[in-house]
């Protein structure tokens, strides 16, 4: 019936987190990746906790952190308030996040649209108004493969799964 799969997947999924860091003319001169803690285990969580890892090590300056991470983004401007909101399932990471930004204005933060293609360059618009640049979309595209290479590292085998699946399916029996 596909439930018990679904299950399986879920209790086994893995992400992963990156940032990069480019100056203006596009070089890269900081990124980073890695598996979020265990009590992360949805995107928006290791959105969450990349944004938490670049605060961590980065000085904050005129130049904007994008995120393509609408929610994360929304968290941010709310203010620190989110991280004891007992509702939200993220309150860890975010609280961990507000602490490491409390001296940095909100408007710091923007979305930016992910998952673009060579012709939204230029076309596409963030949440500032301004146009996405090549740079951004590259940044953007290297951030989402770091953080696939990230998952590799720790990802599940095959046999692994199959072997929780049987184990899932003796359970719901």
């Amino acid at each position: 019936d596909g439930s018990v799969r679904e299950g399986a997947y879920a209790e086994l999924a893995r992400c992963g987190w990156a940032f990069v860091v480019c100056d203006s003319s596009g070089t890269v001169v900081a990124a980073a990746y890695g598996l979020p803690p265990p009590c992360i285990d949805n995107i928006g969580g290791a959105e969450a906790w990349a944004m938490f890892q670049v605060a961590l090590v980065s000085v904050p300056g005129p130049e904007p952190f994008w995120a393509d991470c609408l929610p994360l983004v929304q968290a941010v401007h709310k203010g620190s308030g989110v991280g004891q909101d007992p509702k939200n399932s993220l309150a860890r990471v975010h609280a961990l996040l507000h602490a490491a930004i409390d001296d940095v204005d909100p408007e710091c933060f923007g979305w930016m649209p992910a998952h673009l293609t060579a012709d939204d360059v230029n076309r596409a618009m963030k949440s500032d108004g301004s146009l996405v640049t090549a740079i951004d979309k590259g940044s953007n595209d290297l951030a989402d493969a770091l953080a696939k290479k990230g998952v590799e590292f720790h990802r599940v085998m095959a046999s692994d799964l199959s072997r929780w699946e049987l184990q899932a399916n003796r359970v719901k029996a």
